[in-house]
């Protein structure tokens, strides 16, 4: 389960511009988390990915921000 959860954050991370599939995954990921053990999984990586793409997102997205930004 915890290399499924791994998986789907790497492919959302990846999942640059098509945001509705990036949810999706981050959905998924959220939902296979609650099915694994506090001490198999650590809760807070899925939380700074989160994170880290709201932000990133945001930016690519926006107007005024007109600088591409890559995860790399």
């Amino acid at each position: 389960m915890v290399e499924g959860i791994e998986t789907l954050l790497e492919i959302a991370q990846l999942e640059h511009w098509d945001v509705p599939i990036m949810k999706h995954l981050l959905r998924t990921a959220s939902f296979a988390k609650k099915f694994t053990d506090s001490t198999d999984y650590d809760k807070d990586r899925y939380v700074n990915v989160v994170k880290h793409l709201i932000v990133l997102t945001k930016l690519r997205h926006s107007n005024v921000f007109s600088r591409a930004i890559t995860c790399h």
